[in-house]
């Protein structure tokens, strides 16, 4: 019982040293909060982010088990050659997960080491990475 009532007052004094302390921080704490907000804002982001792709890439496990064919079968990397137009690509590796327009064209597919595919300005094939 000794070791109950000892307990509780240690806790009851660390609760008083904790008040005491932010009662005195409360301008350093609200920067403080503010910083904890804006990272859990930027961590919420990058989970959605995270989850979009976990999406896609169970839809696109879906759609390989119905078919041999696409951007998960590397025999269907094989078949692309340089000079190919971005619709011959598509039919193909089917549609790109991810599109990046510039002066050239970048085609993403999801998966581990994503795969991708360079365009020139004229819109035909010129590199590509097998993943």
């Amino acid at each position: 019982m000794r070791h109950l009532k000892i307990t509780a007052f240690i806790v009851f004094f660390s609760l008083l040293i904790s008040l005491s302390a932010i009662n005195k921080g409360t301008a350093s704490g609200n920067n403080d909060i503010n910083s904890l907000k804006q990272k859990i804002t930027e961590l919420e982001n990058r989970i959605k982010d995270l989850e979009n792709l976990l999406k896609i890439s169970r839809e696109a496990a879906d759609h390989k088990a119905e078919s041999s064919e696409g951007w998960w079968n590397k025999k269907t990397w094989r078949k692309l050659k340089e000079g190919m137009s971005q619709e011959e690509v598509k039919e193909i590796l089917g549609e790109p997960v991810q599109i990046i327009k510039g002066d050239r064209v970048i085609w993403y597919y999801p998966n581990f080491y994503r795969g991708k595919l360079i365009f020139n300005e004229n819109g035909y094939l010129t590199v590509w990475i097998e993943p």
